[in-house]
């Protein structure tokens, strides 16, 4: 049997019809789950949820895969998209807080100039 061209794109438009409105259904559906939520208490350690710089909220969410946390320090809020990540967000959150503290006090000078003396070779950081 032998079909010819006008055929094949007359069947190809009806099966890219069918497509569409079932597609669209799909979509129109609200049968999505929503995303689980946890509790960080029940998921962090002590040291993690709270500490003298930053605080997690409560409610974590996860997406399936994995869990995204909310830190709450007086540098602002930032997110933890991963425990890994909660956890390296924390101790920036600490070092921000440790870099205020030093700001402008004679350890920093002192630490400034250490640290040329370590990087420069004797004599080169000198003006010419």
């Amino acid at each position: 049997m032998i079909i010819s061209s006008q055929y094949k794109l007359a069947l190809s438009g009806l099966l890219v019809a069918a497509v569409v409105v079932f597609a669209d259904r799909a979509i129109a559906s609200d049968s999505y789950e929503t995303p689980p939520t946890f509790k960080a208490s029940d998921i962090l350690p002590p040291a993690l949820l709270s500490g003298p710089h930053h605080r997690v909220n409560d409610e974590v969410v996860n997406d399936g895969y994995i869990n995204r946390y909310t830190i709450e320090s007086k540098f602002g809020s930032f997110d933890g998209v991963t425990s890994a990540k909660l956890r390296k967000r924390i101790r920036e959150v600490n070092a921000l807080a440790v870099m205020e503290e030093v700001r402008g006090t004679k350890l920093t000078v002192t630490k400034f100039e250490q640290t040329i003396r370590q990087t420069c070779p004797s004599g080169s950081s000198k003006h010419p």
